[in-house]
């Protein structure tokens, strides 16, 4: 199983977007993220999970998160 972390998904429905908050920094940081890397996400609403798939800049799978709704502090 892939480590949880405790990041903030903000979702507004009505703009059909979401956002991320408290948490992303440190994720970010934690992850070594740069500019150039491609970052996917994925949103499956029947696991309540928000997975993330990093590629860097020669466009290599770098790693994959996953953020349970459980896990998150507002969603």
């Amino acid at each position: 199983m892939m480590p949880l972390w405790d990041v903030e998904v903000f979702a507004d429905e009505k703009r059909g977007d979401m956002h991320l908050g408290r948490g992303w920094k440190k994720f970010a940081r934690a992850h070594d993220l740069r500019d150039g890397y491609l970052l996917v996400f994925r949103y499956d609403d029947g696991a309540a999970a928000l997975t993330v798939t990093v590629f860097d800049r020669s466009a290599c799978c770098k790693q994959t998160r996953t953020w349970e709704r459980s896990r998150t502090s507002a969603w």
